[in-house]
């Protein structure tokens, strides 16, 4: 595919299809559920004939995951595998696996997640099962993605396009191409990120899937808000909220929230951004996702030191430095350690400050995160100058200068994902 989504030739990929996709894309009676994202499941009452009941519960756990209802699901989920273990169902428990795998990397639980990836992904490549196979390729490199190791996530996410295009399959088509949109933003490769969301914008409109299309419009907030278009950003943010709401979708909405909040905040409006801050913590305590709420600790403590409040900033800080080291997450660790930097700069403690900065430089210099760089870089020539420390300044400066500068700024918005 290249180095970026090229929107020249991947429409030809799907709409030389005429109006006869695969059959398992478009919209079917009987799977409204599917498309609800509601915590609706009556549903399940009525399923009957020729319903497995490890697929009725694995349609209960895909529900209960976008409602944010983790437990639940999680619970669900172990119990099919060990079901289709006991009845040597491979195919099943490879499913099950597989979506667990899904619901493990939102919990931040990165050990467990790839363990149940990878045992799917043997089966689907013993099996032949493509469409199988690129879902979990998919899924592991979103866990690539989270451990900063962007290089390997974009490879396999290109397998995934790879696949879905042989096979024709527009959802995986329009789940990886919203991935690589992702790896690319991350990496400030704008332009390229913008063709990729594009594209599954596209898709998404001509499948009719709202949930889809609010994961993009996200996204392609992140880039506004990036790269200085803050209301441009708020507005696909506050679509992206109305549409998570209508949906029941508990992580969208606060990943929306939070997003929403970080522009507030280069707004110049902190108080309107601390509530959405506080309301995407209370969502991520809830549904159990700590990732998200160590994005959310983060951004409530960044505006308690704005406000002066250090002690009630640093026990957010701190909480956010160990629960990001926990999960694996590398580009929060870098954002806990630029923010605890920024706290101790402003407490007068410049030499911590410095400390805190190196440990985020070196950070996102390992994963060649060149706008986060940029950020960093401008906070130690700072720091440096307080210090009297002309070498360091020389080292930062030198360094700046050879970057190749990024406009916007490393905040932590939060990128959508898809995978299962």
């Amino acid at each position: 595919m290249g180095s970026s989504c090229n929107p020249s030739t991947i429409p030809a990929t799907w709409r030389g299809w005429g109006s006869s996709p695969m059959i398992s894309d478009r919209p079917q009676a009987g799977a409204g559920w599917k498309r609800a994202y509601r915590p609706r499941l009556a549903w399940l009452e009525g399923a009957g004939g020729g319903w497995e009941p490890v697929d009725v519960l694995a349609g209960k756990a895909e529900v209960l995951h976008i409602t944010g209802k983790w437990k639940e699901a999680e619970s669900i989920l172990r119990g099919n595998a060990a079901t289709a273990e006991g009845r040597q169902d491979e195919a099943r428990k490879a499913g099950s696996l597989a979506k667990l795998g899904n619901l493990l990397i939102d919990l931040g639980r990165k050990d467990e997640a790839i363990e149940a990836l990878r045992q799917a992904e043997s089966f689907y490549r013993r099996s032949r099962d493509r469409k199988g196979l690129g879902n979990v390729i998919g899924l592991i490199g979103v866990h690539h993605f989270f451990l900063g190791e962007h290089q390997e996530a974009m490879e396999l996410f290109r397998q995934r396009l790879k696949l879905a295009e042989e096979d024709r399959d527009l959802q995986g088509i329009s789940k990886a191409l919203l991935n690589i949109g992702a790896v690319h933003s991350r990496l400030g490769q704008y332009r390229q990120a913008l063709e990729c969301y594009q594209e599954k914008l596209k898709i998404a409109d001509f499948l009719g899937d709202k949930r889809d299309l609010s994961f993009v419009l996200g996204n392609m907030g992140v880039i506004h808000s990036k790269t200085g278009k803050h209301q441009q950003a708020l507005d696909l943010y506050r679509q992206r909220i109305k549409l998570a709401e209508e949906l029941g979708d508990r992580k969208g909405l606060a990943v929306a929230l939070g997003n929403a909040g970080v522009v507030l905040v280069k707004l110049d409006r902190p108080s309107e951004a601390l509530g959405l801050f506080q309301k995407q913590l209370s969502i991520a305590t809830e549904m159990g996702d700590r990732r998200v709420r160590c994005v959310a600790l983060g951004c409530i403590g960044d505006i308690m030191r704005r406000e002066g409040r250090f002690d009630e900033a640093r026990a957010r800080l701190d909480e956010q430095a160990r629960m990001a080291e926990e999960i694996g997450d590398r580009k929060l660790t870098d954002s806990a350690e630029t923010y605890l930097g920024d706290l101790e700069r402003d407490l007068g403690n410049d030499s911590l400050a410095r400390e805190h900065f190196m440990r985020a430089l070196a950070g996102s210099e390992s994963f060649d995160d060149p706008t986060d760089t940029a950020k960093i870089l401008e906070k130690l020539v700072t720091a440096c100058r307080k210090l009297g420390d002309d070498e360091g300044i020389m080292l930062y400066e030198d360094k700046l200068q050879e970057l190749n500068r990024i406009p916007g700024s490393g905040e932590p918005a939060v990128e959508d994902r898809t995978g299962a």
